[in-house]
């Protein structure tokens, strides 16, 4: 099992972003942080798709959407 807290970096809002700059990530079941640069990006979406809980700040409002 895996509870994964997430918040992720972008260069604006919504209604401007273009780009991810890394998104952080905390197993808290497991105590496994990591973090992925911009070139890692798509690596992180696959391990946070993996998770069995997703835990995040704004998650709905703007980092699911975002990603």
């Amino acid at each position: 099992m895996s509870a994964i807290e997430f918040d992720i970096e972008t260069n604006g809002l919504l209604d401007v972003l273009s780009k991810i700059h890394c998104i952080c990530t905390y197993d808290k079941v497991n105590d496994i942080k990591e973090s992925f640069r911009p070139n890692e990006i798509m690596d992180a979406i696959l391990y946070l798709e993996d998770a069995d809980e997703l835990i995040a700040h704004n998650g709905f409002g703007f980092d699911y959407v975002a990603i």
